[in-house]
């Protein structure tokens, strides 16, 4: 809801644009993307952030900002990592610029997307590569670099990787022990503290109730006091 109705464009700094784009980054900050990364749940919950994501898709970073001006297509392979930026802060204003990433794609290892970027099918993006903004990219080539440039020739290794690409489902086993996994993950650290908030709410507790008894047995005698006083 908060970048509702932003579109790519230049927007001045400290603006509204601005100021909701910092905010949307900072709750994002607190997402479970870096969690189900490089599950077969980080394609779906991009979806349900806006990206357009193909089918069989792998990322095993979840780098990916701002996703609803993200379109990546069907078969694409995604390093440990990328960061995939369709925004930049530069002279004062904030510019959005939408990626795209054609089909059976592979993004190296530590890359970097910037907007505008337009990446072709059957591409291979090489590691701690930097694809420039508005960077277009020709269908089955390589490229890599910073400055990125066209390689003549790709190594054997993502050659053989890119023609044996497994498209088997996910087995169910799977997919429960991965949906299982995040969740203690996800509740490590609440586990791991529970014990000591136990601790000290049982200590405080009993703190509180021998303080309560004392003050009982303080009154009771001031008013036993009173009422030998009355009687005299």
């Amino acid at each position: 809801m908060l970048m509702a109705n932003v579109r790519p464009g230049e927007y001045p700094l400290w603006g509204a644009t601005y100021l909701r784009w910092w905010l949307y980054g900072k709750i994002m900050a607190l997402s479970p993307a870096g969690l189900l990364t490089g599950s077969p749940f980080l394609p779906p919950f991009l979806r349900l952030l806006g990206a357009k994501v193909g089918r069989n898709c792998h990322f095993a970073s979840g780098a990916i900002s701002m996703p609803m001006f993200v379109e990546i297509e069907d078969d694409v392979s995604i390093g440990y990592g990328v960061q995939v930026l369709p925004y930049a802060v530069q002279d004062g204003r904030l510019h959005i610029a939408p990626i795209h990433i054609g089909r059976d794609t592979f993004i190296g290892t530590n890359s970097i997307i910037e907007g505008g970027a337009k990446i072709g099918s059957g591409v291979a993006i090489l590691e701690q590569s930097l694809v420039h903004a508005d960077q277009v990219i020709p269908d089955n080539e390589a490229w890599g670099g910073s400055p990125i440039k066209r390689q003549e020739t790709v190594r054997s290794l993502l050659t053989i990787l890119a023609s044996t690409v497994d498209k088997r489902p996910w087995p169910f086993s799977i997919l429960v022990g991965f949906f299982f996994g995040i969740i203690f993950v996800m509740l490590l650290p609440t586990l791991m503290v529970l014990p000591s908030v136990l601790l000290i709410s049982l200590v405080a507790l009993r703190a509180g109730t021998d303080h309560a008894k004392g003050e009982a047995r303080h009154l009771l005698s001031a008013h036993q006091l009173w009422l030998a006083q009355v009687d005299l």
